[in-house]
């Protein structure tokens, strides 16, 4: 597993670049593992023999193609390979604004081929990271595709990137305070939801509450994990209850659960990026 970031002009844009490789599994049915509630991502199997599935909230399992973007999700990502390497880059929301033709929410919860929805041809993008000389020549060939790509709007992107950082703010409690907080009527608030975070603002909030919580109690004991979340939650069993909709299972049963490539990904994401999961940003 491999983490970079981007070229400084597109960090308002990609979060970050990523590579997973996975050995051939040894037995039948394939490990599953997860990935947590996140922005959108565009995904790359540089291995074409690679049979990837993923299932999402209210899915059934489906398989991964050559180029995939990923919509944002509001819960995790049941993934299983037959082993190989993908490549991707994470769309922050003002990347998915200025990338994805119809606006993130249509794609919340689902996945489609990268040629179908992104607003820039894909020509040349696939091959070039397969034929990429090794793993470090990786993140130059997505800036340069994403330097090309994408057309700053300075009053939109300003706007976007004071509701993602506002999002993080532990104080604000609601859609009235997040709005009151960046400026804007709440149809804009709504607008803007859809088109770049792809889920309305009040999950929003909540996810990243959630997801704040979540990393705060994992390595915690039992018996101080109480202590340890978002103040915004009115008692545990509160925090838990936002666990089964977020996660499909209680905190302490998804803790227990054996998912390497979840727990490697959120520590070497927090090294090299700042957070441990994308939805919690990233930090310079």
């Amino acid at each position: 597993m491999r983490y970079w970031r981007p070229a400084p002009a597109l960090a308002p844009y990609i979060s970050g670049y990523h590579l997973y490789a996975t050995a051939p599994p040894t037995s039948e049915p394939w490990p599953v593992d997860v990935f947590f509630p996140a922005w959108s991502n565009l995904r790359i199997l540089v291995t074409p023999e690679t049979v990837w599935e993923i299932r999402q909230r209210g899915r059934d399992w489906e398989r991964v193609g050559d180029a995939t973007v990923f919509g944002p999700t509001s819960g995790l990502t049941w993934t299983r390979s037959s082993g190989g390497v993908a490549v991707g880059a994470g769309l922050r929301p003002a990347g998915a604004y200025h990338l994805l033709t119809s606006g993130a929410t249509t794609l919340a919860d689902k996945i489609a081929p990268a040629a179908e929805v992104l607003s820039v041809p894909m020509v040349g993008l696939v091959e070039e990271l397969r034929l990429a000389a090794n793993d470090d020549a990786i993140p130059a060939i997505f800036d340069a595709f994403f330097a090309n790509a994408l057309v700053p709007n300075r009053k939109v992107d300003e706007r976007i990137a004071a509701v993602e950082a506002a999002l993080l703010e532990p104080d604000i409690e609601d859609v009235s305070g997040l709005r009151s907080r960046i400026g804007i009527s709440l149809r804009t608030l709504q607008r803007l939801c859809g088109l770049a975070f792809g889920l309305p603002p009040r999950l929003l909030l909540r996810r990243a509450r959630f997801l704040r919580s979540f990393d705060a109690i994992r390595t915690s004991p039992r018996g101080m994990r109480s202590s340890q979340i978002d103040q915004r939650y009115v008692d545990y069993s509160h925090f838990t209850k936002d666990a089964q909709f977020f996660l499909g299972m209680s905190p302490q049963s998804f803790i227990a659960l054996d998912t390497p490539l979840a727990r490697q990904s959120m520590a070497l994401r927090r090294e090299v990026l700042g957070t441990p999961v994308q939805a919690l940003g990233t930090r310079d």
